[in-house]
């Protein structure tokens, strides 16, 4: 096992997974070596064989928060986030402060919109460990979801002053610049984020946004092409390629990109907005009203959505002006 581990260290990976193994066929109930095998396959991307080596440290030792944790944070990264969930409450029947399965929670959560009990869980972990950077970060991304973004700046740079190269804290860092209107600079941080090793669909998907705010749209769907092939029902990556094809005029495949994030129902109101520009450039305003007020209707979970809800309702004011009435009867909808 120390092989193994030192053969890691010197980015070794491949040798570093054939020592595991032969730690792990010496005694296949190991604990110790299928935890570190486990780790080996999560970071080569092996999700079903590192959770079967997980599952086995389970099976032979139920009370164990460490592979419940580990489980939970590869339930995270394939989007199974219930069972995340799970695995994270589970430990923490374990081991009550236990800070990574509490930063593991919040994760859950935020990924699954609730954002407010993902703070709770955020703020929990860091009672337990102040330098959680996964804490640190993900309460970030809650806190700018929630517009809160002078904390959100402040958690990103705590988590970074920890660990320069924290994937996630740059990743925060590029969504902040994002947010307030700075592409160049949500670039420059996204990248560093992947050059991290963070190739996550978000990184992809917001680092291609910030290239269509820029002009790039072919290398904005190139990023967004990424993320679809990291997570194919991705509704906020097939929302922005939709936008992209709309605006490259590929009306066919943006309404085929949009169709489909409607039907996830996993985006909101955005979706809805980039599909009633489609409709308008094809002449079809019935439609694009009838997605429009939606948009307008629609209740709005995160400052991204409450900025799209008042562009949805100028474009309605802006139809309005320009559509007559039956019978001439003035401008309406």
């Amino acid at each position: 096992m120390a092989r193994s581990l030192a053969l890691l260290k010197q980015r070794k990976l491949d040798e570093a997974l054939a020592e595991a193994d032969r730690a792990v066929a010496l005694d296949p109930t190991a604990a110790a070596a299928l935890q570190l095998r486990a780790m080996l396959r999560h970071i080569n991307k092996q999700y079903p064989e590192a959770i079967a080596d997980l599952d086995e440290v389970i099976r032979v030792s139920p009370r164990s928060p460490g592979a419940l944790v580990s489980r939970g944070s590869i339930y995270i990264t394939l989007g199974q986030h219930d069972r995340a969930l799970a695995d994270f409450d589970q430990a923490l029947t374990f081991q009550p402060r236990n800070a990574k399965a509490h930063a593991g929670r919040g994760t859950a959560l935020y990924a699954r919109k609730q954002v407010d009990a993902a703070l709770v869980a955020f703020d929990r972990a860091l009672v337990d460990d102040p330098k959680s950077i996964d804490a640190l970060a993900g309460r970030g991304l809650a806190l700018l979801e929630r517009g809160r973004t002078s904390e959100a700046n402040a958690d990103f740079e705590r988590a970074l002053a920890i660990n320069p190269a924290s994937g996630p804290a740059l990743f925060g860092r590029g969504l902040s610049l994002y947010a307030s209107g700075q592409p160049e600079r949500a670039l420059g941080a996204f990248d560093d984020a992947i050059r991290s090793g963070y190739r996550t669909a978000a990184v992809y998907t917001f680092r291609g946004r910030a290239l269509m705010r820029k002009g790039d749209t072919d290398g904005a769907i190139a990023d967004l092409d990424r993320a679809l092939a990291l997570r194919p029902d991705d509704g906020l990556a097939l929302t922005a390629r939709g936008a992209a094809f709309l605006r490259k005029n590929d009306h066919g495949r943006a309404l085929a990109d949009l169709d489909r994030a409607v039907a996830l129902d996993r985006v909101g109101l955005e979706s809805y907005l980039v599909r009633a520009q489609v409709y308008e450039a094809q002449g079809k305003t019935d439609l694009a009203v009838a997605d429009l007020r939606k948009a307008a209707e629609f209740p709005p979970r995160t400052a991204f959505e409450r900025l799209a809800q008042a562009e949805a309702k100028k474009r309605i004011d802006r139809l309005n002006k320009a559509t007559p009435c039956p019978g001439g009867a003035g401008m309406c909808l």
